[in-house]
């Protein structure tokens, strides 16, 4: 990717000191340049449009075009007695160079241009929250809908459950990046020895954890509430010259479906509502 990089660098370079060197010859060699030169100097802007926006290709058909058309017009000039200046030959040079670097330019551009759909189509696909190695929010409503579409159709209990972390934002505050990633991964731990195998659990945002809980009434539910948030007040962070026990205040929402649940978005907020009634 860097070598990319610099070549896109080069080739953009490389054009534009070709047009402000021809530039300033006309600025300052006016009298040395015709109508014509000044027409070629308006078809090298359009070779480099050409030539980026659509292929190397392309460019340098044009290019060759533009050269055979001017080559024919110098050389009946010539035959008719006609004053042709010296810029021809810069001419003939500077138009297939042009099209040269303009096409490798545009192929620089459509390469990074596909390069950041691909990484966005990686971000896209990804599903693991990386502190936690749990599913993130995109795998927990499409395993959550999922579920919610079993439980209606086969009649049997589910229980969506989240545990939030309060104070978060001031914990990070107080801890580097790496004590926050091991306290968060020692939370997953403790909640995943909590549950059943059939259970899923994911971390949906950076202070909240959820547990869909299959076959699940919620007086199951309340048994696991009260063991889990049991746990988790005490966290042991070990470093690596001290260890220290955290203290942490833990609410837990849980609610069992029913058919007033419109889909998975709707019922994850009515969990987060019974938040705040955990005190």
């Amino acid at each position: 990717m860097k070598n990319k990089n610099g070549k896109f660098i080069i080739y953009l370079s490389l054009i534009l000191i070709e047009i402000l060197v021809i530039t300033f010859l006309m600025e300052f060699y006016l009298d040395d340049f015709t109508q014509l030169d000044f027409l070629m100097f308006s078809m090298l802007f359009v070779l480099v449009i050409v030539s980026v926006a659509t292929s190397l290709v392309s460019g340098l058909f044009l290019g060759a075009f533009i050269v055979i058309v001017y080559g024919s017009y110098i050389l009946y000039s010539k035959m008719a007695g006609i004053y042709v200046s010296d810029a021809v030959y810069v001419w003939i040079v500077l138009l297939p160079v042009t099209a040269f670097l303009g096409g490798h330019l545009g192929e620089e551009i459509r390469f990074s241009h596909q390069s950041m759909e691909k990484c966005m189509d990686k971000d896209e696909l990804i599903t693991i929250d990386k502190q936690s190695g749990l599913g993130n929010i995109k795998d927990f409503y499409g395993d959550l809908a999922e579920e919610i579409a079993r439980a209606r159709r086969h009649k049997f209990p589910l229980t969506l459950m989240i545990v939030e972390i309060s104070y978060f934002d001031e914990l990070r505050t107080i801890y580097a990046s790496d004590d926050i990633s091991k306290i968060i991964k020692t939370m997953s731990n403790i909640i995943k020895d909590s549950l059943r195998r059939e259970d899923k659990q994911f971390r949906i945002e950076d202070d909240r954890f959820s547990v869909v809980m299959p076959h699940t009434g919620v007086e199951g539910a309340e048994v696991v509430k009260k063991r889990i948030k049991e746990m988790l007040k005490t966290i042991v962070l070990t470093k690596s010259d001290s260890i220290e026990q955290l203290k942490f205040e833990i609410k837990i929402g849980l609610k069992e479906y029913d058919e007033d649940v419109k889909n998975q978005f709707h019922y994850k907020e009515l969990v987060v509502k019974e938040l705040e009634y955990d005190v």
